[in-house]
């Protein structure tokens, strides 16, 4: 008689689990779309991450979620550095005088990011076009991307999102685009940036995707039903 099923061996059955992730993860960059390490980093260092005790990332970052250890354990191969500086939920309109200083605020954690990237050149590297993460990848380096959470740190100006595009990305967000959101919308695709859409109402969520002329990302978002 022929073999049972039991003694018979699917290809799919081996080898094993681990061993087959970490053989796609070998030749498949992990891209992490959002993570808060930069805003971590300043309200630990203070922006001083030079010769800290708090923080040796090539060995590990015992009060923060990240270090080069783990990243390394996760195979992760790009990453999007999150530039988040607090909305005032109380204040509805970004031109108030409580909103001045977030540009400021907002660069100051783009050139943290920065800083941490050229600090360890032989392990992070910013890329700023999308065929840069396959080579930095097979390099063995972790390709490092920015990208800004909300509207609001550009003090309603487009000369600020230009800015911005020289040291990352800004993802505008709102309860719906205003006139001058859907300008911005058509500003960052013009620039060649990627537009963030999650952690927006469905209403803005609509609004960027009739404005866009090219795809945009969910980069920390799930799906939803009613």
């Amino acid at each position: 008689m022929g073999s049972t099923s039991s003694n018979y061996s699917y290809p799919y059955q081996s080898p094993p689990v681990d061993d087959r992730v970490q053989s796609v993860l070998r030749s498949t960059p992990l891209f992490d779309g959002h993570n808060d390490l930069p805003r971590q980093l300043c309200c630990v260092t203070h922006g001083k991450i030079y010769g800290q005790p708090h923080f040796d990332f090539p060995k590990g970052f015992e009060r923060g979620m990240t270090d080069i250890p783990r990243l390394r354990e996760g195979a992760v191969g790009a990453q999007f550095w999150s530039i988040c500086v607090h909305v005032f939920a109380q204040l509805k309109i970004f031109s108030t005088l409580e909103y001045s200083d977030m540009a400021r605020d907002a660069i100051e954690l783009l050139d943290l990011a920065t800083r941490l990237i050229e600090l360890y050149p032989h392990i992070l590297e910013l890329v700023r076009q999308p065929e840069d993460v396959k080579r930095v990848y097979d390099e063995g380096e972790i390709a490092c991307s920015m990208g800004g959470e909300r509207l609001h740190m550009t003090d309603n100006s487009i000369d600020i999102i230009r800015a911005f595009y020289k040291l990352g990305a800004c993802g505008p967000i709102h309860s719906g685009l205003s006139s001058l959101g859907c300008s911005c919308v058509k500003e960052i695709n013009r620039l060649g940036m990627i537009v963030d859409v999650s952690q927006v109402t469905m209403k803005c969520a609509e609004q960027v995707l009739n404005s866009t002329r090219v795809p945009v990302m969910f980069l920390h978002s799930n799906a939803v039903s009613d």
